[in-house]
């Protein structure tokens, strides 16, 4: 019996049941805080497990799969008019994601991984695993600072890039936020309860304890935006006036704290305020606040002469020309890009290019406010807000994260969950 169960995971029922394309997807969500290199590996393994998955109906799900996956498309047309055609075909393996995670979330059939309880629920499983991941990198990048630190005295050690060895230290603190609202909503969506409860607050005062390292303004404004989605759920909930509100107001004013009496991450803020505020020239081209807004400025210009794109590997040749243009040499030097995924977009792929993005990011708007799926809208959100400042979709760790969640959250709704589709205007998701 004790054998049977040991080898529960790889029998017939599980492969019927979908699990193992579950479990491939939750491997996949753990190592994608911690790891670039060898994502393609989990992948293949995620792909192999949907082929032995059962498959849904496809006209069941055809239309936010081609609105998801239109994006993608529109590169490969991109292809036909570029001049740099080894960048195009960079790009297009870089962002095969794109393509990928909605054909596989929105073909393979998932039924509940067991009869009951929360750990039943796929959606519960890949969370779950993010979240462990997420806390897991974090180790990792306190013990290489501690380690650098040790060697070399510099409290620098444990901030921005130095802090995040691995990933863009923006996106770090995108991957702590989105661990934060996965870990505050399961509890008030009474999925976590007693001591799992009062694990899941301790990850959360750790995030905003720590949210200061990675040093990301735009990390800091999102962590600001889930305390007030927290008291947003909370209140509609019913429980506005709890103790779950008050731990999202105490971890808040933790983070509020630990934020202001850092210099490091104070005098990020401030530099921004004074960049924004001040009409005198910085005396530094490349201080990050001045480099994007002049980024910003050029690409939009470039919009406008190419409203239908540049090509898909063109984008790098065109900001860099501009750069020389008009004298920002050490701009051009790192190949800086537009810093702002919207702009990317639209001066590689054209305004049409841009507009159909933007649709598939309010596409899933509706059924969200339906089903209360307020994770889903939480990540939504909360990327939109990072795209606007990063270039996010041009780096694997940004294109792999945000292509399997947009994916994996639409197609685990309870619409499209293919377990008692008749009680699915009942359910909610965490």
């Amino acid at each position: 019996m004790a054998a049977n169960r040991s080898l529960g995971i790889f029998s017939a029922e599980r492969r019927r049941s979908g699990a193992w394309f579950v479990y491939a997807a939750a491997l996949c969500t753990f190592f994608i805080p911690i790891i670039t290199k060898g994502m393609q590996y989990l992948i293949a393994v995620m792909v192999v497990a949907w082929a032995f998955a059962p498959k849904r109906p496809f006209r069941e799900t055809w239309v936010p799969v081609l609105i998801f996956t239109g994006i993608y498309l529109f590169h490969l047309v991109g292809m036909l008019y570029t001049e740099d055609v080894t960048r195009g075909l960079n790009d297009l393996e870089q962002k095969f994601s794109l393509l990928l995670f909605p054909v596989l979330f929105g073909t393979v059939r998932i039924d509940r991984l067991s009869k009951e309880g929360p750990a039943a629920e796929p959606r519960t499983v890949v969370l779950a695993t993010f979240v462990a991941g997420v806390f897991a990198s974090l180790f990792i990048s306190f013990s290489d600072s501690m380690t650098k630190y040790s060697a070399s005295g510099d409290a620098l050690s444990f901030y921005m890039s130095e802090f995040s060895p691995v990933h863009h230290p923006s996106y770090v603190a995108m991957y702590m936020n989105l661990a934060g609202a996965i870990l505050i909503l399961a509890v008030l969506r009474k999925k976590l309860r007693g001591k799992y409860a009062a694990a899941a607050w301790a990850g959360v005062f750790l995030i905003a304890a720590t949210l200061v390292f990675p040093a990301s303004k735009m990390g800091f404004i999102q962590f600001g935006f889930l305390a007030a989605f927290g008291l947003f759920v909370a209140a509609r909930s019913g429980k506005f006036i709890s103790t779950d509100s008050l731990f999202i107001l105490g971890a808040f004013v933790l983070f509020a704290v630990v934020l202001k009496t850092n210099p490091v991450a104070e005098g990020r803020i401030a530099a921004a305020v004074k960049t924004v505020s001040s009409d005198e020239k910085p005396a530094r081209e490349l201080e990050t606040n001045v480099a994007r807004i002049n980024a910003w400025r050029m690409a939009t210009d470039e919009i406008l002469k190419n409203p239908f794109g540049t090509g898909t590997g063109d984008v790098h040749e065109a900001m860099m020309a501009r750069y020389r243009a008009e004298g920002y040499h050490e701009m051009a030097d790192i190949g800086l890009n537009p810093h702002n995924n919207y702009l990317q977009i639209a001066l590689a792929l054209g305004i049409p290019a841009l507009l159909w993005f933007l649709v598939s990011l309010a596409w899933p708007a509706r059924m969200i406010i339906r089903q209360q799926d307020y994770i889903y809208a939480f990540f939504l959100i909360g990327m939109m807000m990072h795209l606007f400042v990063e270039s996010m979709l041009e780096k694997q760790s940004g294109v792999v994260f945000f292509a399997f969640f947009n994916a994996f959250f639409y197609f685990s709704a309870p619409v499209h969950f293919s377990v008692k589709r008749e009680n699915h205007s009942e359910l909610k998701m965490p």
